[in-house]
């Protein structure tokens, strides 16, 4: 006689086998922020031993798993901190703090104390460039980027974090939880910025330096801001930033700037989309035409002079037909 299975008894048996049986993976939108997404296959690298002048390294084990995939795998690392600092100025020193995946270098983090506060910098692929002072006791810093050689690779990885304080600037290093080490199957450069490499312009003239965006399009859209930084006070810009709704297949557009003294400037335009952050340099030339623009004073001189010719050139040419007649008759 075959058994019969209650109703309860097969939910039951349905939601353990939901459990224990994964479903499909969500698909990943290209986030670097996001766990078990397509951009991470992540594997935590944090350590709960803070780093100070005494104890300034901290290592651990990070294992990335074999990929049965057959595509190409990048690797990438992300590095969050908070950095308590020595009271004290601007004779604290410097330092870095650096991770290392296998001996090799794949984040540095640089710190100085300077008059108004302890500058942080630190430049990656997907952060771009980044620049802060501050006068805090202490500062976090969250830095992520791709690892551009060998220094990773599936199975075991020996990963460390290293203080080096050249002087008394840092009182610890906390690595926090997020920290870890990864890989990705979306390449490192979505976002490319290009601009001509020199533009030239008169004293006061205004000119045009065109640039344009181009995306890869293998992330999710986002919206897009192109950004002008100069390096001089005297270099003018009618408009430092350009925002898009969307970044599309690129966008194209142009920022306006002049200067009134002879010289040369730099102009840095950086785009931000929400994954790698390009940047490119303009040198801008501001010189002297060696030929101006006649003033109206000249121009209204030499319009005279084309008519006064104009008014002669007929009478000479009477005078020389009168004498020549005057000859023969003679």
């Amino acid at each position: 006689m075959p058994t019969r299975i209650s109703a309860h008894a097969l939910a039951a048996l349905f939601t353990l086998v939901a459990v224990l049986v994964p479903g499909p993976a969500p698909a990943g939108s290209g986030s670097p922020g996001e766990e078990n997404s397509q951009w991470w296959a992540v594997e935590q690298a944090a350590t709960s031993k803070p780093l100070t002048r005494a104890a300034p390294t901290a290592s651990t084990t990070v294992r990335i798993p074999e990929s049965g995939q057959h595509q190409k795998l990048w690797y990438v690392t992300r590095v969050g901190a908070r950095i308590d600092f020595e009271a004290g100025g601007v004779d604290r020193g410097n330092g870095r703090l650096v991770a290392y995946a296998n001996g090799k270098a794949v984040a540095l983090i640089t710190l100085r104390a300077q008059k108004d506060g302890v500058r942080i910098f630190y430049d990656g692929v997907l952060t771009g460039p980044k620049v802060t002072v501050t006068e805090a006791s202490h500062a976090v810093v969250q830095y992520t980027n791709y690892v551009v050689d060998d220094s990773a690779r599936s199975g075991p990885n020996t990963v460390k974090f290293a203080l080096e304080d050249r002087g008394r600037l840092v009182k610890q290093v906390t690595i926090h939880q997020d920290s870890a080490l990864g890989r990705t199957t979306i390449p490192p450069e979505q976002l490319s910025i290009h601009s001509p490499a020199t533009v030239t312009a008169a004293p006061g003239e205004r000119f045009k330096v065109p640039y344009s965006v181009r995306s890869r399009r293998e992330r999710e859209d986002r919206p897009l801001t192109v950004r002008a930084q100069k390096t001089d006070g005297r270099l003018e810009l009618v408009s430092s930033e350009h925002r898009y709704n969307a970044t599309g297949h690129g966008v194209k557009g142009h920022f306006v700037a002049s200067a009134k003294e002879p010289g040369q400037y730099e102009l840095l335009l950086a785009a931000s989309g929400g994954y790698n952050e390009p940047t490119s340099t303009v040198l801008l030339t501001v010189k002297a035409s060696g030929w101006r623009y006649p003033s109206g004073i000249q121009i209204l001189a030499a319009l005279l002079l084309v008519a006064f010719a104009f008014l002669i050139l007929p009478t000479t040419r009477r005078a020389r037909s009168f004498r020549r007649r005057a000859r023969r008759r003679h």
